[in-house]
Order: structure tokens, then sequence, then C-alpha cells
């Protein structure tokens, strides 16, 4: 079972955020592929660092969320990411 949404921080201890992206751009799974993601960071300049990852990396719907942050702006953004997810999938089942 794939989770509807990833949240994860670019400074982690051992595989950081953009090296566990880089290992779901491997998996072939297209739940996986499709997976939206809020990336968190301390600094604008993480959002630099995807433009150097294969093409297939940026594929993945991606949502930056610069600390620090509120509660209300991460749920916001949790919100926002699943309601687009949901619309998507309606309209794939219409076609």
């Amino acid at each position: 079972m794939c989770p509807d949404l990833l949240i994860t921080d670019v400074m982690m201890p051992g595989l950081n955020g953009l090296d566990l992206l880089q290992e779901l751009a491997k998996d072939p799974n297209p739940d996986i592929q499709n997976l939206p993601i809020i990336l968190l960071t301390a600094s604008s300049s993480s959002e630099g660092k995807i433009d150097h990852k294969p093409d297939r990396f940026l594929q993945r719907p991606i949502d930056y969320l610069l600390k620090p942050f509120s509660s209300v702006e991460l749920v916001r953004r949790i919100q926002t990411r699943l309601h687009t997810v949901r619309q998507k999938l309606e309209l794939d089942r219409q076609v």
C-alpha cells in the first residue's frame, strides 16, 4: 500500500531528503512515481540542488516549505496536495 503523501526534510542524518527522493525515483511503481511530496528545508538554496537530478526525478509533484513554518501552513499545503491528487484521480476515471 502506497501513502497518499510524503513529507520529508532535506537535512536528515544518513539518507537526506534529496537522496530519499532520488531513491524513490528508481522505483518503477506508478503510485510511487506520482506520490506528491512536501520537502521541508531551512534554505531556499536546497531547491536549486534538485535541478541537477535526472529529468525523471523532476516529474513528481514536489512542494517546498521553508523553515520556520507554522502548523497552519503545513496543514494547508497537505490539504492542497491531497485535493490536487483527488482531482487528478477523478479526471483519470472520467477518461
